[in-house]
């Protein structure tokens, strides 16, 4: 995608620690589906980008790049997402990045929703590109995973 080292390097920070606030939650949210958890516990879980970005924010060890991947990791380019609800323009490469790779880790390992096949988690993210994630990063992401693994 022709990213520099650095850049490469603040996404890798920001992916292993983009879930970082659900530490801090209040709720319990292991094998609970998303859908049915109430209004209450939905929108505690929707507060750990918050609550990741708020306790790193003042850290000078991990750049803002990263720090904002952990704050909008969830946000979608269609304005769906949460916490904030921004546009994929507003989005850097490195949050559409993550959004991508975590929106397929949660369909194959069944995080807060029923898992699926790999085949069928790469069919959902490819269905949602240019609406919900970003067309390059889909077309790249399809091209580098298998969708049949051994």
């Amino acid at each position: 995608m022709g990213l520099s080292k650095e850049e490469v390097h603040d996404i890798g920070v920001g992916s292993l620690l983009h879930d970082i606030g659900l530490r801090y939650l209040t709720i319990q949210y292991s094998d609970h589906n998303l859908e049915n958890m109430s209004t209450v516990e939905r929108a505690e879980y929707k507060k750990h980008p918050v609550y990741g970005y708020t306790a790193l924010k003042n850290e000078s060890w991990i750049s803002e790049r990263a720090k904002n991947i952990i704050l909008y990791h969830h946000e979608r380019m269609d304005g769906s997402g949460y916490p904030m609800h921004i546009t994929g323009d507003r989005m850097r490469i490195g949050t559409k990045i993550v959004a991508v790779c975590d929106a397929f880790d949660r369909k194959v390992y069944g995080n807060l929703s029923m898992p699926m096949k790999v085949h069928e988690a790469i069919e959902y993210i490819v269905a949602q590109a240019g609406t919900k994630f970003d067309m390059t990063v889909v077309k790249i992401f399809n091209e580098s995973i298998a969708a049949y693994p051994n």
